[in-house]
């Protein structure tokens, strides 16, 4: 019974052995399948070195000029850098000016690789450099903190909550019907002397109402327009002494000029004490010599003036005989 039963176990165990060697075989070939690679494949790799890769997976894409050429398959953290391994399809040509970098594919945290040849024609040599990626939630975060910060330390938020307290405040007087602007709103007095004034308005009085009804207002106006018209008119002609003076005919500011400068002549003149108005106005012996001529003019009509009755005698007694 024993040796019935030891044939069949040892086959029992073979069976697994092959099952588990399919299965095996079938998890080893499914992911080289969903790679695209083969054990012993040529395709070309490289080796990129980034100061930060801002969440880059295994598997996520290389892309060049917006299409995937490759895949990461490795990331390593050394000598103060992380390592990208990545496995394209193609060779790329890097020339002196290339950029790779890494830039987010969706706002839910996807990376993909993206590289830039370059556009210079002198090859590369060297190692791959990555620029540092541009993380852009880490940036909004630290954006949003500083404009806090800002905000609470210049007393925005306080002057806020005192501007709300006194809105709260001016909006219950408005209500309660205090001040200039609570009447407005609360007291139809206002309504009533406004409703008035537009009557009176309508029924020409006042001085006001009388220049919205009373077409003589507009008339006078009307004429007032006319002769300015007319002035500005004969103005322009060059007409009258004004407009002479504002026409391009410069004769009678030639004239006034001319004027003018004998007038500064004849005072410069009377300066110098030349000719006899300069001599009146300079020369204080001719003044002295007029006073001393009024003096004598006046004694000698004084003494006229005693001398006449004796004279008048003197004409009556001889003249009798």
């Amino acid at each position: 019974m024993a040796s019935n039963n030891h044939p069949n176990q040892h086959i029992m165990e073979v069976l697994v052995g092959l099952f588990a060697t399919v299965v095996f075989a079938g998890v080893f070939m499914f992911t080289v399948i969903v790679d695209q690679e083969m054990v012993f494949s040529d395709k070309p790799y490289i080796v990129v070195k980034f100061q930060d890769v801002m969440g880059l997976r295994k598997g996520d894409h290389v892309v060049i000029r917006g299409m995937s050429i490759g895949k990461v398959k490795d990331l390593i953290l050394a000598n103060n850098r992380v390592e990208v391994h990545a496995v394209l399809d193609q060779p790329v040509d890097l020339r002196e000016d290339y950029e790779i970098t890494i830039v987010p594919t969706s706002m839910l945290g996807g990376r993909q690789m993206d590289v830039f040849e370059g556009a210079s024609v002198v090859a590369h040599e060297g190692p791959i450099l990555g620029l540092t990626p541009t993380a852009l939630m880490k940036e909004a975060t630290e954006l949003i903190h500083r404009v806090r910060q800002k905000v609470e330390e210049g007393g925005i938020i306080e002057n806020i909550s005192q501007v709300s307290g006194d809105l709260a405040v001016i909006t219950k007087d408005l209500r309660a019907g205090k001040g200039t602007m609570g009447r407005l709103l609360k007291d139809d007095s206002l309504y009533e002397s406004m409703n008035a004034i537009s009557t009176r308005l309508n029924e020409g009085k006042g001085t006001l109402g009388k220049l919205l009804q009373d077409d003589s207002v507009y008339a006078n106006l009307d004429q007032i327009s006319s002769d300015l018209r007319t002035i500005s008119s004969r103005l322009a002609g060059g007409k009258g002494t004004m407009g002479r003076l504002l026409s391009d005919d410069d004769q009678l500011y030639k004239d006034l000029s001319a004027t003018v400068a004998s007038l500064k002549q004849i005072s410069g003149q009377i300066e110098k004490s030349e000719g006899s108005l300069g001599l009146l106005v300079n020369d204080d012996r001719l003044y002295e010599e007029a006073t001393q001529v009024m003096g004598e003019i006046r004694a000698a009509v004084d003494d006229f003036r005693e001398t006449a009755p004796v004279i008048t005698f003197s004409s009556i007694l001889f003249g009798v005989f």
